[in-house]
């Protein structure tokens, strides 16, 4: 146990110094983009502009109007730099459902829109994976706070930190809250691959199971 505890806190320590040039990274990232007056150069969040330009779009011209590739690049082209996407824009590649719960962005500006998001996405997904954790240690959190997957999701402006948040959240609460386990993995069906990976999983352990608690029976009834 004592050596398990060790390498926890070797890991620890080393994740502790590329996480630390994360924060840095991401910062300057951030800053740049942030202060940065006309429309953003490929910089922090640049995936989410087109979350934030579906919303804009969905509230102005519709919800089927997400699916027009000239309106979504019309409204692009005016929060991203043209040198770098000039003749280019983000296209809507995500169902119905996902619009849902995005279409509130367009409300506010597009930067306090993509700091509400990264501050609740980051927020999220450590949350769900200290509840995951939680029982080895506060230091076994921060090997997966400097995944660099998380930080490039950050960065991107991409929802991937909240469906590892909400895919998290579901795994967490299956043995004791199922029910509640079960929503949160029905939230991954805005992502629709997604929402098949998982109850495809669950279904298999619902099968592994079964199966032990069969042989066990069958087991216990040969013994006899």
């Amino acid at each position: 146990m004592r050596r398990i505890d060790s390498l926890i806190e070797r890991v620890a320590l080393y994740s502790s110094g590329i996480l630390a040039l994360e924060v840095t990274l991401a910062s300057m990232l951030a800053w740049g983009t942030f202060t940065h007056v006309g429309a953003p150069q490929a910089g922090f969040g640049i995936d989410f502009s087109v979350y934030w330009s579906a919303s804009v779009v969905a509230l102005t011209h519709g919800a089927a109007a997400v699916f027009n590739q000239d309106l979504m690049m019309a409204v692009e082209r005016t929060v991203r730099s043209s040198n770098v996407f000039e003749g280019s824009g983000g296209p809507w590649l995500y169902p119905p459902t996902f619009l849902i719960f995005v279409l509130p962005l367009g409300l506010v500006s597009l930067n306090t829109a993509l700091l509400s998001f990264s501050v609740i996405g980051a927020v999220a997904y450590l949350r769900s994976l200290w509840a995951i954790v939680r029982p080895a240690g506060l230091a076994t959190l921060i090997p997966l706070a400097a995944f660099p997957g998380a930080w490039i999701a950050l960065c991107y402006g991409q929802n991937s930190l909240l469906t590892a948040a909400t895919a998290g959240a579901g795994l967490a609460l299956i043995p004791a809250r199922p029910l509640l386990a079960g929503f949160f993995i029905a939230l991954l069906g805005v992502k629709p691959q997604l929402g098949l990976l998982f109850s495809t999983c669950i279904d298999l352990r619902a099968a592994v199971a079964r199966v032990s608690i069969r042989d066990s029976v069958f087991d216990s009834a040969m013994g006899h």
